[in-house]
């Protein structure tokens, strides 16, 4: 079974926003998310295939090594289960599918990554179109006179208390 190459040259891409085009970039996002969330299954779904087909060819050597029928055993070996370890880690056919699984199993993390990207992409979408609404409807205001004018009628209400004791 060949396994899935991923392109990692595309998902960079995807995961540029435009920002001067919200709205379509909203509307592409569900279709990028369940697309690469697909990719992403279907990845791990090789890995893990990959991991089965490694541990059904180790059993297999393992049985023939126990068995007398594996032709890379020295000969007059004593079967203990460090020398079937030795031999089963050994076996070139294991080496290979270890390196595919290993494989396998790298792109698989990298997809479940590019997912999480893809979500926290998501985010950045809605503060960008929050940030952006907050931008074209909000219209300046000058907050320092209301701070002029409460400190300035604190200090007329003082001044009015301490001429109010003197002529007393």
């Amino acid at each position: 079974m060949k396994t899935k190459e991923v392109d990692t040259g595309s998902y960079y891409d995807d995961l540029d926003v435009d920002s001067y085009n919200l709205l379509e970039e909203w509307q592409a996002q569900p279709g990028l998310y369940l697309s690469y969330a697909e990719t992403s299954t279907e990845v791990q779904e090789e890995a893990d295939n990959k991991k089965d087909e490694l541990d059904v060819l180790q059993a297999q050597t393992e049985l023939s090594i126990r068995n007398g029928e594996y032709a890379l055993a020295p000969e007059g070996m004593k079967v203990t289960d460090k020398a079937i370890l030795a031999l089963v880690t050994s076996d070139p056919l294991v080496i290979a599918l270890k390196k595919e699984y290993n494989h396998a199993k790298k792109d698989a993390t990298l997809m479940k990554k590019v997912e999480i990207a893809f979500d926290q992409r998501k985010k950045g979408l809605e503060n960008a179109v929050i940030l952006t609404g907050r931008e074209q409807y909000a219209t300046p205001r000058d907050k320092t006179n209301g701070i002029k004018d409460s400190k300035e009628a604190k200090q007329q209400k003082t001044n009015d208390a301490i001429e109010a004791k003197l002529n007393n």
